[in-house]
């Protein structure tokens, strides 16, 4: 009798165990998944930020490109009417 309650609680001790594991896997996939997205979104919010820093850089440029052009029609003029 002594014999089978010991297999028995082996045998329960042995499912419990496995599905464990099972459990672990499952959560070591599902993190391996998240962490894998999370690189992905930063890969493309760094790329989506330097664009939009080279796109900021090429509009102060032609602002400050176009201040000078007007800049230099104002003095000019200016000049011309002196």
């Amino acid at each position: 009798m002594e014999k089978i309650e010991i297999t028995e609680k082996y045998n329960e001790l042995k499912g419990k165990l496995e599905g464990k594991e099972d459990e672990l896997n499952y959560k070591n996939i599902n993190y391996e998944k998240d962490a894998a997205l999370m690189k992905q979104q930063i890969k493309f919010a760094e790329a989506k930020s330097a664009e939009m820093q080279t796109q900021y850089e090429r509009t102060v440029q032609r602002y400050e490109d176009r201040i000078k052009i007007d800049k230099e029609e104002m003095q000019r003029e200016l000049k011309d009417r002196s």
